[in-house]
């Protein structure tokens, strides 16, 4: 265990160019006890009730774990899976949208649950140079038929070569998946594949791909873009009828959750009896044996006693300011999506990626914008209100209702990732009882911030004696 802490570290040290010299100690002598984690009755905290955290506490009890319990600072579940219902029979998502035949675990999930599942019909558009096109006619607006079909086989070429785009964790990565997405797209010949899938990357807010490492671009081209024996085509989409929360609210409802229990401080003690101390609303403190943190690693110093390691790790990671709005623009067309290919570049910061109406008969609509953090809220609702003027035709815009999300997509950048960030991230999972999952550790979906907690349960936390075969 030593042995992984200085490895790590060595690592961590890289980033602030710092030289390790002769011997490094870990600095915190009681991170390398060891708990029995097989005991059914350990203590389990999570922090966090998102989808990471609830299929962690899942998947917990499901191996044979009776002593769990989840705090959640908010006064409901589901963290980035938010559900309103503005008005009776309407569902908007203000966080999570959809699922897809790449998410699985959510699938099944809702399967065990009943929560149902429906194909989601809305047509989607390309907003491209003033024109609104399906992606069929986008492509041929811009590329031949050679040319696309060229990019598809290297698009189909690039999936087979590179199996990391498909697996759980973000470690062990080869370097042409460190490098940022514009650079890879020319590389290995799939700009077509890139152009389609452009608005719709930086609309559901993963940022431009200009600054940020392929694998993460990939991670999500994948779930938006397939091949086939016809080329390219887009995949069918799932929504959920009664909410996309209503899911997660299913499966908290069989765990320990405690709502508007705000985690301020976690603290390794070094002590077999109470090994890790939660402190929630800055007055209970609870002792555990294990903590799970859900949440961007950005947050974790804010709340957690850090190693040496995990601080200078963790202030590598950065996030998006995602604005998800609500809002009445009479004069447009309801009842599609439309993704703003003018926009999905990082001059244009703020503008509107992607406008939605959930339904004609409920007129209301729905935009997301990734935003600078120095605009107002004001700021971003007058960029907003004449992009809707000027592209869609909106001849009044009546703001109704704005989601902040201050941390979306957590991610780090590709000389960082070249430097070993999610290897050493790794080999720290668990030190002194602590672990950490949530979409950093992964790739911020529901489906891969789930999968990477349920992959971290099962790896670290073996089968006990009361489950039942």
């Amino acid at each position: 265990m030593k042995s992984t802490v200085v490895a790590a570290t060595v690592l961590a040290l890289a980033f602030a160019g710092i030289s390790c010299g002769g011997e490094l100690e870990s600095g915190d002598p009681d991170t390398e006890q060891l708990v029995e984690l097989s005991n059914p009755n350990m203590r389990i905290a999570i922090v966090g009730a998102g989808p990471s955290g609830l299929t962690a506490a899942h998947e917990l009890e499901a191996r044979g774990y009776t002593n769990v319990t989840v705090f959640e600072r908010e006064n409901h579940v589901g963290g980035k899976v938010n559900t309103i219902q503005p008005a009776p029979g309407v569902n908007v998502e203000l966080g999570a949208v959809f699922a897809s035949a790449d998410y699985p675990l959510t699938l099944s999930l809702a399967s065990e649950y009943g929560i149902p599942t429906a194909t989601s019909s809305t047509p989607r558009f390309i907003y491209d140079n003033g024109v609104k096109r399906t992606s069929t006619e986008f492509l041929l607006a811009h590329y031949t038929p050679t040319q696309i079909g060229a990019a598809a086989a290297a698009y189909a070429g690039v999936l087979q070569r590179f199996p990391q785009i498909f697996q759980d964790k973000l470690n062990n990565l080869p370097a042409d998946l460190e490098q940022n997405f514009d650079q890879f797209a020319v590389q290995y010949h799939i700009e077509p594949v890139a152009e389609l899938a452009k608005s719709l990357v930086v609309g559901f807010g993963y940022g431009f791909y200009d600054d940020v490492p392929a694998i993460y671009t990939l991670k999500i081209i994948n779930m938006l873009v397939k091949v086939g024996p016809t080329g390219l085509s887009s995949p069918t989409f799932f929504s959920f009828p009664t909410g996309y929360q209503s899911l997660w609210q299913a499966v908290a409802a069989d765990l320990d959750v405690r709502l508007n229990s705000n985690v301020t401080s976690i603290v390794r003690t070094g002590n077999p009896r109470a090994r890790i101390r939660l402190t929630v609303n800055g007055t209970t403190t609870l002792d555990f044996d294990a903590v799970i943190v859900s949440a961007p690693l950005s947050a974790v110093p804010s709340f957690v006693t850090l190693t040496l390691p995990e601080r200078l790790l963790f202030r590598q990671v950065v996030s998006s300011r995602y604005i998800v709005s609500l809002f009445g623009a009479p004069g447009v067309a309801g009842g599609e999506a439309v993704f703003v290919q003018d926009n999905a570049v990082s001059s244009k910061i703020n503008h509107v990626g992607v406008w939605a109406n959930p339904s004609p008969a409920f007129p209301v609509f729905e935009s997301w914008q990734i935003a600078d953090r120095t605009k107002s809220a004001a700021d971003l609702d007058g960029i907003l209100a004449a992009d809707m003027t000027s592209l869609a035709g909106a001849q009044a815009f009546v703001p109704k209702l704005r989601k902040e999300w201050p941390d979306y997509f957590p991610r780090v950048s590709s000389q960082t990732m070249r430097y070993g960030f999610y290897d050493a991230v790794e080999l720290l999972q668990g030190v002194g009882g602590l672990y950490y999952v949530g979409g950093t550790l992964s790739f911020e979906t529901v489906e891969t911030s789930a999968r990477y907690a349920q992959r971290l349960v099962d790896e670290r936390f073996p089968v006990t004696s009361l489950t039942t075969p």
